[in-house]
């Protein structure tokens, strides 16, 4: 009898832990258990409510290094409040940054009075900083459609090509669908072989804004069917090349049979596919805004300080002295030295107060990503604080935004300068979280209304940067061939037109919101103004250039005439005061300026 009731009361154990730990389980980290530095990795928990009644959660997502390697304060937390219905089972998408030595994701779900109720960890070594090979995403359900999508692509082309897909892609097979579209990120191609209407709304449209931001999308039409989706996009016949879509592309394949997935994975559609643009997600665009038109605390030169020096080496070595031998009082010069060197420093100091605001200043800044089929931007939002006097600023992030705290892209001065320092608070979801002031503090955050406090010192400065969507009320599309019109609502300070095919580029000047513009009628430049271009950048005391200067080195690239560039582009790059508007100061007076970049590719 003794034996039987222990033998139930182990199988009780065993069945109230088997329960438990459904709670709150790690589904999958980053895609297909891949993640890439500088974009958002994605964490999908599966959590349920082990109650019969409604219930509020609270579940904390921690990537941290692995025993043996902590380093005080590198832990990033995530922090995501939700309502759970009576046994409901919810999956949860939670961003984390991949870093370098993080490995362990914890996952915690607490009651809002702090008692645990599970826990769930994996060891993601080897997944969370992955470099070289291009991920390749295949979304499927019948086994014979992904085993030919297998096929042609690990098969097709000539060994060269099968050789260098084997040193460049990794193919994952059975994607699992997303409703976040920055859960795609570590994604360079994704093919879609899944009929549209398994597809939830959401589901689709990560996919579109998958795209959007510099991804490729390939459909197979004949298994997709549904004209509907990016219908703006699929009116025509197929291009060879893959349709503009945002800063991506958009491959349609009408059938699986006669190869054609085949050969878009071979040869130079091989090469372009592995290219790739995601510059989104770099920074580089707006570290370009920023070093252009963002506020900056200026700092005297080196002719200002020899200047300077000479002035008071002349005064105290020669007049100061001079004036003492006149009045018999050299004994004096120990006083009259000091008295001249405290008016030097009071003096140089506050002239070089006076370089910088004397106010709050928040600059704006965003990289519209286009198309001349949509009205619809992948947005690259940057904003930088600027305060005259120690303080603490807290800003709200805009809703639709993924936010990233990161303000440089050093990666070896992130890793390499130490994790001390002071500590800024940056509360996701209404949680407080700390990370290092030196290091920065790395997260990305999806929840609108969240808030930043930042700790700041004096005459200092400090950058955050988003992505998002825009919509404008249009987009600029040629009417008729070489004639445009600007329908996006903006008006630009400045614009230029690049063709790569004709290797053209044509300054616009000013361009109004509804404006048309006749290309015939304008001069345009030879590619002798890029090299221009590179000479003032790279030259010593041209770091402010004018508008269409700066505007040309975005167009630049595209006249490049090796071989990595395949695909001849028509592109505009417009120069506006907005909108730009991102995270807003509260509880503070401030003087804000805005300046975006637009981007917009023809087909």
């Amino acid at each position: 009898m003794k034996r039987l009731l222990l033998v139930c009361y182990l199988v009780a154990a065993l069945s109230y832990a088997a329960w438990a730990d459904a709670n709150v389980h790690i589904l999958e980290v980053g895609v297909n258990g891949r993640c890439v530095p500088y974009r958002p990795c994605s964490v999908l928990v599966s959590v349920s409510n082990p109650y019969s009644t409604l219930q509020h959660f609270e579940l904390q997502v921690s990537l941290r290094f692995a025993p043996g390697l902590e380093r005080s304060d590198t832990q990033q937390t995530y922090i995501h409040h939700l309502t759970l219905g009576s046994r409901e089972v919810r999956e949860i998408d939670a961003p984390i940054e991949p870093f370098r030595g993080g490995s362990i994701v914890d996952v915690t779900l607490r009651l809002p009075e702090g008692k645990i109720v599970d826990h769930d960890s994996l060891d993601a070594k080897e997944r969370m900083w992955t470099r070289g090979k291009y991920l390749v995403g295949v979304l499927c359900g019948e086994e014979s459609v992904c085993r030919g999508i297998q096929a042609q692509i690990q098969l097709g082309g000539s060994p060269k090509d099968r050789n260098s897909k084997n040193q460049n892609l990794e193919l994952a097979m059975g994607l699992r669908r997303r409703s976040q579209w920055w859960s795609y990120a570590p994604a360079s191609i994704i093919v879609v072989a899944i009929p549209a209407n398994s597809l939830r709304g959401d589901e689709r449209s990560a996919l579109e804004w998958f795209a959007r931001g510099g991804g490729n999308l390939v459909l197979l039409e004949d298994v997709f069917a549904d004209t509907t989706f990016l219908a703006g996009y699929r009116q025509a016949a197929g291009e060879h090349n893959g349709i503009a879509i945002g800063s991506g592309r958009l491959y349609r394949i009408q059938r699986l049979s006669g190869e054609t997935l085949g050969g878009l994975f071979s040869g130079e559609q091989l090469e372009l596919l592995m290219q790739g643009s995601r510059a989104s997600w770099s920074g580089y665009e707006l570290n370009s805004l920023r070093g252009q038109y963002a506020t900056i605390f200026g700092f005297p030169s080196w002719r200002t300080l020899l200047t300077w020096l000479a002035v008071y080496i002349l005064l105290v070595g020669v007049l100061n002295f001079a004036i003492l031998r006149r009045f018999r009082r050299r004994e004096w010069g120990w006083l009259t030295v000091t008295a001249i060197a405290l008016l030097f420093v009071c003096a140089f100091y506050w002239l070089a107060s006076r370089r910088g605001p004397r106010q709050i200043t928040v600059d704006y800044m965003a990289m519209h990503h286009l198309d001349s089929h949509s009205n619809n931007a992948f947005t690259a939002y940057g904003v930088r604080v600027s305060v005259p006097l120690k303080q603490t600023i807290t800003l709200e992030t805009p809703a639709n935004t993924l936010l990233n705290t990161r303000s440089q892209i050093d990666d070896r001065w992130q890793y390499e300068d130490g994790y001390s320092g002071g500590f800024p608070t940056v509360q996701l979801g209404r949680q407080f979280i700390h990370g290092s002031d030196r290091v920065r503090y790395e997260s990305w955050d999806p929840l609108p209304g969240s808030e930043i406090t930042l700790h700041m010192q004096r005459r200092t400065s400090r950058n955050l940067q988003f992505a998002g969507m825009t919509a404008f009320p249009g987009t600029i599309h040629e009417t008729v061939p070489n004639h445009l019109r600007n329908d996006t609502g903006q008006r630009f300070f400045d614009a230029i037109f690049v063709d790569s095919e004709h290797r053209r580029i044509w300054l616009l000047g000013e361009v109004e919101p509804g404006a048309e513009i006749d290309l015939s009628k304008i001069r345009y430049e030879p590619p002798a103004l890029c090299e221009t271009v590179a000479f003032t950048r790279n030259t010593r005391g041209f770091e402010s250039k004018s508008d269409d200067f700066f505007l040309s080195e975005f167009a630049c690239p595209w006249l490049d005439s090796r071989s990595s560039n395949i695909v001849p582009t028509r592109r505009f790059y417009g120069l506006s005061p907005g909108p730009a508007e991102s995270a807003q100061p509260l509880g503070v007076r401030y003087q804000q300026r805005q300046f975006a970049v637009t981007e917009v590719v023809f087909r």
